[in-house]
């Protein structure tokens, strides 16, 4: 075969190549990972993706609703926040459509969002994430980074578990949001937890836990699920916000239409905690079964705004302890 021969078919491998994942210069990409031969989802090519998406400047992933199981903490070695299956998402990139799990005894998350990067998910399933640290058992959202539209989505048992104490609080057994944080809707976070596994420490947030680092401000959450979230530890007040936990100056706008149910924490809000933050409205939400042992549903130590339209139902102080209790609220000393 002869070079001209030769050139030519690497052009055309070329040109095939980039055709697969649509580059247009300096555009978003269009990337779809190619099945695996048994129909599983292509990890190394997810991967390829998303390194592809960085270097051109964001795009869309399209996993075509296969299942994706992350073998190995491939990525964050680097990071002071924990390991990560995937690559670092330092770009505007969207996943869509599928699923990305792994065994959920090996400690590490799934993905990792640094500034000036931006993740948005639809119909995207996060399960059996787990990590020690400053937490986010599936998402971690550094300082400076973007959560941005999370819409019809999953997440399902992710932990994050309290190793040694920090300056600010550990957790999010699915979540947590050091940037900035825009909006989920018509998602489920269901069996996540954050808990302090031995010895003495605390940790918050079942589910999502938003805590100000860099310029955090707060978005919304519409129709939304949370069940059987938990934050659990060893004593009395290891651990806070079975749901959600809003801490250090954050706000969260808004919570519409969404349903809690059966969440539970050692402390704060079975459902949701509100400490030195602000949760400003909450709409047409229904709390049931929710349990701590101080607020069966919202502890509200910061500001809280208007709560309407709203069901509290079976909540329940589960305490032994001679502390300030309430059934559905509490509204703290010095909040608002």
């Amino acid at each position: 075969m002869s070079r001209t021969q030769l050139a030519a078919i690497f052009a055309a491998s070329a040109l095939a190549y980039l055709l697969s994942l649509n580059v247009y210069a300096k555009d978003a990409i269009l990337c779809v990972p190619p099945p695996m031969p048994d129909n599983s989802g292509d990890v190394d090519a997810l991967i390829m993706c998303i390194n592809k998406a960085n270097a051109l400047g964001g795009g869309t992933i399209e996993l075509s609703g296969l299942t994706y199981t992350l073998p190995s903490a491939t990525f964050g070695l680097f990071t002071a926040d924990g390991l990560n299956g995937l690559p670092d998402i330092t770009s505007n990139i969207t996943l869509k459509n599928g699923v990305i799990t792994k065994d959920p005894s090996l400690e590490f998350r799934h993905l990792h969002i640094s500034p000036p990067g931006s993740l948005s998910l639809k119909k995207i399933t996060l399960e059996n994430g787990n990590i020690s640290g400053l937490g986010g058992g599936a998402i971690f959202v550094a300082a400076g980074a973007i959560l941005g539209t999370v819409e019809y989505s999953s997440f399902i048992n992710n932990m994050a578990v309290f190793t040694s104490a920090v300056v600010i609080p550990p957790g999010g057994g699915a979540i947590r949001v050091d940037g900035e944080f825009y909006l989920i809707k018509h998602s489920i976070f269901s069996s996540n937890q954050a808990f302090v596994s031995t010895g003495s420490g605390f940790i918050a947030g079942g589910a999502i836990l938003l805590t100000r680092v860099g310029p955090a401000n707060g978005g919304m959450i519409i129709d939304s699920i949370f069940v059987a979230n938990a934050a659990n530890g060893l004593s009395f007040d290891d651990a806070n916000g079975g749901a959600i936990y809003l801490d250090n100056s954050t706000s969260l706008d808004s919570i519409i239409r969404s349903s809690f149910l059966g969440n539970s924490a050692n402390h704060g809000g079975g459902a949701i905690s509100v400490v030195s933050a602000n949760l400003s409205t909450v709409d047409s939400s229904t709390f049931s079964f929710n349990t701590s042992q101080t607020t069966g549903a919202i502890d509200a130590g910061g500001s809280i705004g208007t709560i309407s339209n709203s069901t509290f139902d079976h909540n329940l102080v589960a305490s032994t302890f001679t502390v300030p209790i309430g059934g559905a609220i509490i509204i703290e000393d010095g909040a608002s």
